[in-house]
């Protein structure tokens, strides 16, 4: 990530790490919330239940 940091000041000669940094933070974020639900979604498919014994 740094290193498209650098090249992105290179290439424009602005420094935009701070939206650089939040904006990949935030689609990992995403992406996380995303694969739990599909994870939760797979789950109730297959008829998971927590509290059988």
């Amino acid at each position: 990530m740094a290193d498209i940091d650098g090249y992105s000041e290179w290439k424009t000669g602005k420094r935009i790490t701070g939206i650089s940094f939040s904006s990949n933070l935030f689609f990992l974020k995403e992406r996380l919330a995303v694969a739990g639900a599909i994870v939760g979604f797979l789950l109730s498919i297959y008829g998971y239940d927590a509290y059988a014994k």
